[in-house]
């Protein structure tokens, strides 16, 4: 079994927060759907999305503050994360062009 190391932890945790904050910046599709339930009136998925983006904002800074990684590192991966969830999402959107 592998062991988990902090710099696993942040890994994780940033995909998390890339996804929340992608959500957050992007809360409706063109069509003006939600993008987590789906409707086209008021939700509440938009709060929930920021609350959660608030905690694990707050995590990443006690894994931070546990971890002997640099800023520049913890960045790095911070980075990595953003552009795994805009390619997953720019994957996404090509798919429902070619389905629709």
């Amino acid at each position: 079994m592998k062991k988990v190391t902090v710099k696993d932890q942040i890994g994780r945790v940033a995909g998390r927060i890339a996804a929340f904050q992608w959500y957050v910046d992007h809360p409706r599709m063109a069509d003006g759907r939600c993008r987590f339930c789906g409707t086209t009136a008021a939700c509440s998925c938009i709060g929930n999305t920021r609350r959660n983006l608030i905690y694990w904002e707050n995590r990443l800074a006690v894994l931070r503050a546990e971890s002997t990684l640099t800023s520049k590192e913890v960045e790095k991966i911070l980075k990595s994360s953003r552009r795994m969830v805009e390619k997953r999402e720019q994957d996404e959107m090509l798919e429902r062009i070619e389905n629709a």
